[in-house]
């Protein structure tokens, strides 16, 4: 390459002291058979801008890619065209750089922007490097530019690409979060609107002597209280669309203990594989169910201990289960034909959920029920 630049600079440097100053002359003389001509056609053939720039950054060559690319011509490299001009201003200073760096025998590339003499804009991906001569010494260079325009307009359109992905993100971002808000407000006003209600109908129970009627209240009370507890605890997690079903679980067995304490402790349990996520409708099926079965085991058992528990078993089903150590289930009791208030709310809970409600003999002798909860109501993932 070095020997056909020099071969092609010797063949120019002819023509022009030879009076050669238009492009048609000079393209008469590139079609001889001189051996400077046959370099020249050789630059010709490459498909990037190919000039020898002088150490004071004149343009002595320029192939005809880059003519026609830059519409550079031969008249202007006759008339000591210094290669910075032909860039914008701002390029300038990045242009003399790399004249001075390649003059001191580094390679240089860099890109840059030049709209052609048309006005068309152009990028450039150039690289300058040194000729030396027999001696080792710089003598000029060589710069190779080659037109990027379409790579770079195409990561520009990648880019604004991007950008109005990322700007519909945010946007997206930011609905979700003004939605959890609202979401969490709208959780707080229904906890305390139903913790109005509960207030209320404890006021009336308080009235009541005991009897059916006080049960009854105090019944409603508690379930009303368990539905709170779900939009409490979707409020104070700052998650709208799942709840850990433990601390929820644990939660209802706490409020149920300090309120029926003087009819026995209730204890809860859970292994750790139970810790899962439900969504908020299965959480206030399951709150309700537990509440029922809770308030039966205080009612029924004796005033024994009573036990709750989560659990894990084969299939990814989560079982729940509350038993007493109290007189157990008659031998007539029949869950599903059960006429119980109490029950029958358990059983409609448990269809909607998909879940099995089982009742039998607590290991202690007493009674026990169990609600099993298939795969697709609990998270595969446990909770942290």
């Amino acid at each position: 390459m070095t020997d056909a630049f020099e071969t092609a600079v010797s063949f120019y440097d002819t023509a022009i002291s030879g009076g050669a100053d238009d492009i048609e002359t000079l393209r008469h003389m590139e079609t001889g058979a001189d051996p400077g001509a046959i370099a020249v056609a050789m630059l010709h053939a490459t498909p990037d801008c190919i000039k020898l720039v002088e150490l004071d950054g004149r343009l002595s060559f320029v192939n005809l890619n880059g003519r026609c690319a830059a519409i550079i011509d031969m008249v202007a490299v006759a008339r000591n065209l210094r290669w910075q001009d032909i860039w914008p201003e701002k390029s300038r200073n990045t242009i003399a750089r790399a004249i001075a760096d390649a003059g001191r025998g580094l390679t240089v590339s860099f890109e840059a922007f030049c709209p052609d003499a048309a006005g068309k804009p152009r990028w450039w991906s150039v690289l300058v490097a040194p000729v030396r001569g027999a001696d080792g010494q710089v003598l000029r260079l060589v710069a190779s530019s080659r037109d990027i325009t379409d790579r770079v307009m195409r990561e520009r359109e990648i880019a604004a690409a991007d950008a109005q992905l990322k700007l519909e993100l945010e946007e997206k971002q930011s609905l979700i979060r003004t939605q959890q808000l609202l979401m969490g407000e709208i959780d707080h006003r229904v906890r305390n609107s139903l913790s109005l209600i509960a207030s209320i109908l404890r006021l009336q129970m308080r009235r009541l002597p005991d009897g059916p009627a006080h049960e009854a209240f105090e019944d409603s009370v508690a379930r009303i209280e368990s539905v709170a507890s779900v939009h409490e605890t979707l409020y104070r997690s700052g998650r709208f669309d799942r709840v850990n079903i433990v601390d929820y679980v644990e939660k209802i067995v706490d409020r149920m203990a300090r309120s029926l304490t003087e009819k026995g402790g209730i204890a809860f349990s859970a292994e750790p594989e139970a810790r899962r996520q439900i969504g908020p409708d299965a959480a206030v099926a399951i709150g309700v169910i537990v509440t029922e079965l809770l308030g039966n085991a205080v009612r029924h058992g004796g005033g024994s201990a009573i036990e709750t528990l989560l659990a894990m078993t084969e299939g990814e089903r989560l079982t729940l289960s509350v038993s007493d150590s109290g007189p157990g289930l008659p031998d007539t009791a029949d869950l599903e034909a059960g006429s119980s208030l109490g029950m029958t709310i358990c059983r409609i809970y448990a269809e909607k959920l998909d879940a099995t409600l089982t009742s039998g003999t607590s290991p202690t002798g007493g009674a026990i029920f169990t609600l099993s909860l298939p795969a697709a109501a609990v998270s595969a993932t446990p909770a942290g």
